[in-house]
């Protein structure tokens, strides 16, 4: 209906089209929500005006759908592209949006054994979600769950519950 009514190019169709894909994605219906993620993609793209911040949604949508898929490699080029956008975007969303990029393509580049990059890009991550809502939020506990993670990948056991036993206090505040 909306793309009737605004045309393909809209962000309104572009829209439902990121609800449409991540719907289909978790249907298991991969082809047709890459699909719809791709036509999300495009059409904010072309958008006037830009909205970056719809289109980094769009992005991660496809990223995932694709990994899904298994095709890592693809999946990445999306997540550094994302990411690149998260970093030149100065509103608030851009910026709590930059500590899930960081933190999205470090997990695919640890799986893919690329521990070095992954580690700075969660470290990165970390810092990034101090500085915007401080080191006492659930947020920054899950941010440094995944630096431990990296670090547990890489059997640096002492390291990873070194951080494992600060995240406990901050959500035993956070949380009650």
């Amino acid at each position: 209906l909306r793309r009737s009514l605004f045309g393909e190019v809209d962000a309104r169709t572009a829209d439902v089209n990121v609800v449409r894909a991540s719907v289909l994605e978790a249907l298991g219906q991969y082809a047709q929500a890459e699909s719809a993620s791709t036509s999300a993609v495009r059409a904010y793209e072309r958008a006037q005006p830009f909205d970056g911040n719809a289109l980094a949604s769009a992005l991660d949508v496809q990223a995932r759908v694709i990994e899904n898929e298994g095709r890592t490699a693809e999946a990445e080029r999306i997540k550094r592209a994302l990411l690149a956008l998260r970093r030149q975007g100065t509103d608030s969303a851009s910026r709590a949006g930059l500590t899930f990029a960081l933190t999205n393509l470090a997990t695919t580049l640890l799986y893919r054994g690329e521990y070095d990059e992954a580690e700075r890009l969660q470290k990165e991550a970390v810092d990034v979600e101090a500085a915007i809502h401080g080191r006492d939020k659930p947020n920054y506990a899950d941010v440094l769950r995944g630096l431990a993670g990296v670090y547990e990948e890489q059997g640096r056991f002492r390291e990873a519950d070194s951080l494992m036993r600060a995240v406990v206090p901050v959500l035993a505040t956070a949380l009650g």
